[in-house]
């Protein structure tokens, strides 16, 4: 198995995954569960700690 090479410098990247609906959004019922304009951030509803490994191949 190869080994990855040691990063020169450790770097921290905040993202904002927010959503915005652009129309409603209904079920099957009629009842809305999401206006059109309405923002969201998934993970701000469903909160745990997230880590993401990114690999730059340049």
């Amino acid at each position: 198995m190869a080994s990855l090479p040691v990063s020169d410098e450790n770097k921290i990247w905040y993202i904002d995954p927010t959503i915005q609906v652009n129309q409603d959004i209904r079920d099957n019922q009629g009842n809305l569960i999401a206006a059109a304009g309405q923002k969201g951030n998934p993970l701000a509803q469903f909160p745990q700690k997230l880590t993401m490994i990114v690999f730059l191949t340049q």
